[in-house]
């Protein structure tokens, strides 16, 4: 980020010995030509019902993160970029809804599934399903049941400012599956123009974008670090042909 002319995040990892280091030092390396990640884990999530890749390390600090004890500590295990394909490969052989690129994102998982597991545990269904999916096209995840739609996702911790990793992760997915969509979520923070054009080039098809405040004084007190480009994010998303939600959270304080 600095190298393109931007203010560095608020990245700093706690390391096992109590030291701290950059997000982007410390749980994301290359050696020759092969990237590796730091994740705490990855498996099919709800109520997103796609395959998620949990990432250690981030690019902010902010005030109650879900993924706290392992966004801002090194917690995890080291994957490559091709093991992370023969994940999707794995997870694809479970696949239950196909759905087109306009629909990768976790907002149309919502017409889908109530999650309430009725039709597969009493055979019938529960008074607020939608009724779009077969008992067959729900299975049971680490977080409960639901569908299993062809998506992969980065989730958890968040160091999109080093694009190279993402792009060579999303190409060696497609590669390796026939009908996967890539998607990224993200605080937006390293969504440059200059990244989004590699990201582009690598194939990731859609972006769930967390816009945590408007403010600038507000954002960097809420999370660390400014919030001056983000908000240029959507329209450049837009304009590159990628699919985008976004969404606004809430964070006490």
């Amino acid at each position: 980020m600095v190298r393109q002319g931007y203010a560095s995040g608020s990245c700093m990892v706690e390391m096992e010995d109590g030291s701290f280091k950059p997000a982007c030092r410390s749980t994301l390396r290359r050696e020759g030509e092969v990237w590796y990640r730091l994740i705490k884990a990855a498996h099919l999530s709800r109520p997103e019902d796609y395959f998620s890749i949990y990432q250690s390390g981030c690019n902010h600090s902010c005030l109650k993160c879900h993924s706290w004890d392992f966004s801002k500590r090194y917690n995890g295990f080291w994957v490559s970029t091709g093991e992370l394909a023969e994940m999707a490969v794995e997870y694809e052989g479970i696949v239950t809804v196909w759905e087109p690129r306009n629909r990768a994102t976790m907002f149309h998982a919502t017409d889908l599934c109530r999650h309430c597991g009725m039709c597969v545990v009493y055979g019938t269904r529960g008074k607020l399903c939608p009724r779009k999916l077969a008992k067959e096209q729900v299975v049971l995840s680490p977080q409960g049941y639901g569908p299993a739609r062809n998506i992969v996702s980065f989730t958890g911790g968040d160091v999109v400012c080093q694009a190279d990793f993402y792009a060579d992760a999303a190409e060696k997915i497609k590669d390796a599956c026939s009908n996967m969509w890539v998607l990224i979520e993200t605080n937006g923070y390293g969504l440059t123009p200059k990244n989004l054009d590699v990201l582009a080039s690598g194939g990731v098809d859609s972006f769930w974008l967390d816009i945590k405040a408007y403010d600038e004084e507000v954002y960097r007190r809420l999370c660390g670090t400014t919030n001056e480009w983000i908000l240029k994010v959507p329209e450049l998303i837009v304009d590159m042909g990628f699919v985008l939600e976004v969404l606004t959270l809430y964070i006490p304080g």
